[in-house]
């Protein structure tokens, strides 16, 4: 008697794994078609910070970003500044310049891809040695 109830324990213990894994790998399926079909659907927009620098003025550091909004007309560009005190302090003017444009396109959705070299299209040559670029999805 103990035996058959073993077995029955057994085979029930069996078929419910089985039906388990089945359900799991039909979820699975269901959840992947959906992720891609939300994929297929998604558009992005794409900016960049470059030409970052600094310039000394009447005692003081100005440091500036730009930001390059690509459009299919162009890049539209945002300059972003930043003002530090000394004539001195270039670098300091340029990295916060650069800290300034980063948080305002954080705070605007902007997700950061990375870095890389840019060039000027017309002419072929590096004009600043890095770029960074973002991209956040359209609405």
């Amino acid at each position: 008697m103990q035996r058959t109830n073993i077995l029955a324990l057994a085979l029930a213990l069996a078929i419910g794994l089985l039906a388990g894994l089945m359900l799991n790998s039909f979820t699975a399926g269901a959840v992947h078609a959906q992720q891609s079909d939300r994929r297929a659907g998604e558009r992005w927009e794409y900016c960049a910070i470059t030409d970052v620098s600094s310039i000394g003025q009447e005692g003081k550091t100005i440091g500036s970003a730009k930001i390059c909004y690509f459009q299919a007309s162009g890049c539209r560009k945002e300059a972003v500044e930043t003002t530090v005190e000394g004539n001195a302090n270039f670098a300091e003017a340029t990295k916060a310049a650069l800290a300034r444009a980063t948080a305002k396109l954080g705070a605007e959705g902007w997700e950061m891809l990375g870095d890389a070299t840019q060039f000027a299209f017309q002419t072929g040559d590096i004009v600043d040695p890095k770029a960074l670029y973002f991209r956040r999805q359209q609405k």
